[in-house]
């Protein structure tokens, strides 16, 4: 798959989470965004902060969210 798809996991439930930081070297736009799923009809949300606090573990400053 060219666009990173390598395998799937099953978590013995009907809901998952995960995250992914990506950090860019310059003052970059997002302009998208992309997820797989396994299942047909899956909804997903999907959020984006500007940063992540380290010490707590999560993420800080919400800039959207759909």
């Amino acid at each position: 798959d060219t666009l990173g798809c390598t395998g799937f996991m099953g978590f013995g439930s009907d809901s998952a989470w995960c995250a992914n930081i990506f950090r860019a070297d310059t003052n970059l736009m997002l302009t998208d965004i992309g997820v797989y799923t396994a299942g047909a009809n899956t909804r997903c949300g999907i959020s984006i902060y500007k940063g992540f606090d380290t010490t707590t573990h999560k993420f800080i400053n919400k800039i959207h969210s759909f």
